[in-house]
């Protein structure tokens, strides 16, 4: 039986003290960037169902107005996310975009499955020794139902594949090396951690153009990360993100720049049950505020 958000409070202040207490993931600085961006142990623990978002838009001079893409999150067990449905406009037309996860075991990505008008595709991962990433397969597949939102695999096609190589420097540094379908390298990831376990820089380097992306991480006295900046190379220019949160861990808002000019911020808005409500996303040049409202169910 699905409970109200009213009951949001009771069912949420046991566990919002906890160290894993904070509802939106921002370990690495890439909240709302990828897809997978609430905490699956504030999941989990809460028995949430399902967060739907629904979008507004405010001008200048204009009241609030409803737009018609939204977003649906529906997790399985352990809080991971299991499918995920994004309404969007394209051309004039309404598209939705449908994905679907798998994990193994140890709660790794074995295949990501995505759904959209114009077919069906998928990622195979498959991992190896201490469970890193070996190779990803990329596939399209013909649709064997008559209808177009209901998915049964008729053939599929192989389009491309990649491998990976790890490397480890030494306790703090580590190299990821991916080779393309000839099985040639063609970029490497560089990471960078301290003793204590906390992610300092990334360097992302192309092998043929030889263009590169330094990012550095840094941290505030709690231990969440304050800001990251991406330096890059040779061209020089930079994008900086920074944070701010409450006394919880809760993320406020994040600020982001461009070449040390602030473009836009984005702000979170909690209910009393330490809930996101919203997400204002404010551009500064333009002024125009892009509204995302959440809703739950529980189990």
């Amino acid at each position: 039986m699905k409970k109200e958000l009213v009951m949001v409070t009771v069912l949420l202040l046991a566990c919002v003290f906890t160290s894993h207490g904070q509802l939106i993931d921002n370990e690495v600085g890439n909240a709302f960037e990828d897809e997978m961006f609430f905490n699956e142990a504030f999941i989990a623990n809460n028995e949430v169902v399902s967060v739907t978002g629904e979008s507004w838009v405010k001008r200048n001079g204009e009241l609030m107005k409803k737009q018609p893409g939204s977003k649906k999150y529906i997790f399985g067990e352990a809080g991971k996310l299991q499918k995920l449905y994004k309404v969007k406009k394209m051309f004039g037309e309404l598209d939705t975009l449908h994905i679907l996860w798998d994990y193994n075991s140890e709660g790794d990505v074995i295949t990501k499955v995505e759904k959209d008008k114009r077919g069906f595709y998928a990622e195979r991962n498959e991992y190896g020794e201490s469970n890193l990433l070996q190779e990803r397969r990329y596939y399209r597949y013909t649709n064997d139902s008559g209808s177009r939102d209901q998915f049964s695999p008729k053939k599929e096609y192989l389009i491309n594949k990649e491998q990976f190589e790890h490397r480890r420097i030494n306790d703090t540094v580590k190299v990821q090396i991916t080779l393309n379908n000839y099985g040639l390298p063609y970029k490497k990831l560089k990471t960078t951690w301290s003793s204590s376990g906390y992610l300092l820089s990334e360097l992302l380097e192309y092998t043929v153009s030889g263009q590169k992306v330094r990012t550095l991480y840094s941290y505030n006295n709690n231990g969440w990360i304050s800001s990251l900046k991406q330096v890059h190379q040779p061209e020089g220019n930079t994008d900086e993100k920074k944070f701010v949160y409450d006394k919880m861990g809760n993320l406020l808002f994040g600020d982001h720049f461009k070449n040390g000019k602030k473009t836009h911020r984005t702000e979170l808005i909690y209910d009393e049950g330490m809930l996101l409500h919203s997400t204002i996303h404010r551009e500064l040049s333009s002024n125009i505020m892009n509204i995302t409202k959440f809703y739950y169910t529980f189990e």
